[in-house]
């Protein structure tokens, strides 16, 4: 008790000092101590989320998280039967190189007691989730589809709803975005094949070629693109670019009833749209009207490049560009579609008491509190700043998901979130202090027919909260909120 008295004043010396901070973080109440059976925890009252996704902060629906990774030592089954957790690698002992982290296991970061007093216990998924994983399959399932058709509700939104919409919004303005590319591609060096293209100015030296070198860019406009006898109408061309974005999800979400891949869905909006641009928009007819060179007998380098060369490289610019411009726009607003429907089915779950009958695991949680779902962590995370196009982003590789809102130094300060390394699958350990890995409550199966578990991890060394799917039996932190 006096180590708990102790680290709770020191925090509170943290605090007060704190407070003093030229740019404090006003959104969240001070920490508070609570008791929760028996331990001593710093703890945030009252953070005003938004739970039903309606883009509105609920005043009266807030999120209360434990204000320290856990450290326990076992666990009590319904009868009050205690379980040990540790396994092999308990504080003192030496690694064995090449063991996995065991199921039901706790273990200290390098096997040595204080690490765990200082940044919580390790714990491999079995221990935090404290049931096993084909009953928390089930649960998340029941969780993320709600009326029980077999389709992920966020799955049967995106083809009901997004699609009509975002065909609608890109049916009219598609070819302000074509103008737009055309108007930035003068001051692009030219590149084909990897190679960079070369003129020869006036003093017979070579200098790397622009297109405004070689290409009358004034010419280079949607009022020429349409002005020729063979040339496509407005109107056309509009819905050529909007049943390319049509076909794309629809091919995305046709698969599977239970997920969409988003960075995947980008990348087909894009394909698409420059497919359809290249192939029927840019006919040959159209394009003589904005294909104009400067002149004729310019010299290039290397040689084999000929002007024709630069003509289509035009072309693929303009076309990539509005590419790239569409596609990003459109999975912005698909992956806050997306968001937005797996946070209202937090809700939900709860009204219909869904959470209660999947089992949202209470895992090493004390009495009132559990492991978050993915969707739960969803809520915090809109609730500490960050958009909704950013919730539904996903990947080991993406980490700047809510990069520029403060997030994570929110963590730090005002949730006490640790850098507590973790266990990787043979027992070693690594980046304590560095890196905070937490596990969610959220299982699934990929369509490789592996298990995964969604977490989320921060880093001293980038700015946003990552979200992935783990596969590996690893000994991670846990954090837990309020029932």
């Amino acid at each position: 008790m006096k180590k708990h008295l102790f680290y709770w004043l020191s925090l509170s010396l943290i605090f007060t000092f704190s407070c003093k901070d030229d740019n404090p973080i006003p959104e969240f109440n001070p920490r508070e101590e609570r008791v929760v059976d028996g331990e001593v925890y710093p703890i945030i009252k009252d953070v005003s989320t938004d739970v039903n996704g309606d883009g509105s902060v609920d005043e009266d629906d807030n999120t209360a998280i434990l204000g320290g990774s856990m450290n326990v030592d076992y666990v009590k089954d319904e009868n009050g039967k205690e379980t040990e957790l540790w396994g092999t690698f308990q504080p003192g002992s030496e690694p064995i190189v090449g063991v996995k982290v065991e199921d039901g296991a706790k273990l200290c970061y390098s096997n040595v007691e204080r690490n765990c007093d200082d940044f919580g216990g390790l714990y491999s998924f079995e221990t935090s989730a404290n049931t096993d994983s084909e009953a928390l399959i089930e649960g998340s399932a029941k969780i993320a589809d709600l009326d029980n058709d077999s389709i992920v509700d966020w799955v049967a939104t995106v083809r009901l709803d997004l699609i009509e919409t975002l065909t609608s919004t890109y049916s009219n303005n598609s070819l302000s975005v074509v103008e737009t590319a055309m108007n930035e591609i003068g001051n692009t060096n030219i590149i084909i094949n990897n190679n960079p293209v070369y003129i020869t100015d006036n003093n017979n030296n070579l200098i790397q070629a622009k297109f405004s070198d070689i290409i009358d860019t004034s010419k280079l406009s949607v009022k020429n693109l349409l002005s020729g006898d063979n040339s496509l109408s407005n109107e056309v061309v509009n819905a050529i670019i909007a049943e390319a974005i049509n076909e794309a999800i629809i091919d995305a979400v046709k698969l599977t009833d239970k997920t969409v891949d988003i960075q995947a869905l980008e990348q087909e909006i894009q394909n698409n749209i420059i497919q359809a641009i290249l192939e029927e928009v840019f006919t040959s007819e159209a394009t003589e009207e904005i294909l104009v060179v400067k002149s004729e007998s310019i010299k290039l380098s290397p040689e084999s490049i000929k002007l024709a060369d630069i003509k289509t490289a035009v072309l693929d610019n303009i076309a990539v560009v509005s590419g790239t411009i569409i596609s990003e726009k459109a999975t912005d607003q698909v992956s806050e579609a997306v968001a937005n429907e797996i946070i209202s089915t937090v809700s939900k779950a709860k009204e219909a008491s869904t959470i209660e009958e999947g089992k949202p695991a209470k895992g090493i949680c004390p009495k009132g509190y559990h492991i978050p779902t993915d969707g739960e962590w969803m809520v915090f995370e809109k609730a500490l700043g960050m958009e909704g196009k950013d919730l539904a982003r996903y990947g080991e590789d993406v980490t700047d998901r809510g990069a520029g809102k403060g997030i994570i130094e929110a963590l730090q300060k005002t949730f006490h979130f640790e850098f507590g390394g973790y266990a990787s699958i043979n027992g070693t350990y690594a980046q304590l202090g560095e890196v905070g890995v937490f596990w969610t409550s959220t299982v699934g199966i990929d369509s490789k027919g592996k298990e995964y578990t969604w977490v989320r991890e921060i880093s001293k060394k980038y700015d946003g909260i990552v979200r992935y799917k783990h596969y590996e039996k690893s000994g991670l932190s846990v954090r837990c909120f309020a029932d």
